[in-house]
């Protein structure tokens, strides 16, 4: 079997029963390979895989790498503050409410996290480009959590209870493998580990709707007015590019037409493109609105 666009780094390996299944890392699409673990003498499936890169598995590597995948441990905690260690092999680990520190070490392991369990510290400590390391949100989607860069650890902040998930060392290495390599959403959607390492200091807005520093979606306005968005500005400073329409920005912890002249942060800049491009037949009669305050701020 040969890849024309694809390396080793570029997948993921589970077995089911006597199948081999490859995952496309960045796609999610699958190919499996019938009776590939078959072990009975005979030399069933592929004898060899070959990679875009001109490296290559024999059959011995590849039935290794089917057996390593073949293994998953579940790793739970309780309600209180946990230490949860994995194992070599494939981890399930769910750390469940209270403030947890998560160690998976080697294999493909996978994150567990809902909304109300506290903050939680991942220090997954293998860099393997075979195994596919995952975080995955039962029930967050993308506009429910902010990330940023801290170091070169990614934090990830839920918007409605303030509980944070630190993934430890996740740029430490853009070309090796350390951290996680995909963070999966409750919807179906993911960051894949590109994604991931697009996030910058100040805050990311990957989904082009999703924010930065900090974000409300679909927030009202004093008149009860419906706004797709809402990006606020804690902090001076902060440099923020919005490429969404139809967004509404804010310095303070209200929408624009309530927030008070103290909340302002004084030097932030905010680059704006495709702003004004709304179809005509939106009928759109102000595509971008900016009061400043206090009376003689300079724009």
């Amino acid at each position: 079997m040969r890849f024309t666009d694809l390396n080793a780094s570029d997948l993921s390996l589970a077995r089911h029963g006597d199948d081999l299944e490859l995952t496309n890392v960045a796609t999610g699409d699958v190919v499996t390979l019938k009776g590939q673990m078959f072990e009975d003498p005979g030399d069933w499936g592929v004898d060899k895989i070959e990679f875009a890169d001109g490296a290559s598995w024999d059959r011995d590597v590849i039935l290794q790498n089917g057996y390593d995948a073949d293994e998953t441990v579940t790793v739970q905690g309780t309600s209180g503050d946990d230490v949860l260690n994995g194992t070599s092999a494939h981890d399930l680990l769910w750390g469940g409410q209270g403030d947890d520190f998560l160690l998976g070490g080697y294999g493909g392991d996978t994150y567990l996290y809902s909304v109300g369990e506290g903050s939680d510290y991942i220090d997954d400590e293998a860099n393997s480009p075979y195994q596919l390391d995952v975080l995955k949100f039962t029930d967050l989607n993308e506009e429910d959590i902010s990330a940023v860069r801290d170091g070169v650890n990614l934090k990830l902040t839920v918007l409605s209870t303030g509980d944070t998930i630190t993934l430890d060392e996740q740029f430490y290495s853009s070309t090796q493998y350390w951290g996680i390599e995909r963070i999966e959403f409750a919807d179906g959607s993911f960051w894949d580990r590109g994604d991931i390492l697009r996030i910058e200091e100040s805050g990311t807005n990957l989904a082009g709707s999703q924010l930065v520093q900090s974000t409300q979606s679909n927030a009202t306005n004093d008149d009860g007015q419906l706004y797709e968005n809402v990006i606020q500005f804690p902090e001076a400073g902060l440099e923020v590019n919005v490429t969404n329409r139809d967004l509404l920005a804010s310095a303070s912890n209200q929408t624009g037409s309530t927030s008070a002249a103290s909340d302002i942060a004084s030097a932030e800049i905010i680059s704006l493109s495709d702003f004004l491009s709304a179809p005509e037949h939106m009928n759109t009669a102000t595509d971008l609105w900016y009061e400043p305050e206090p009376i003689g701020a300079v724009i």
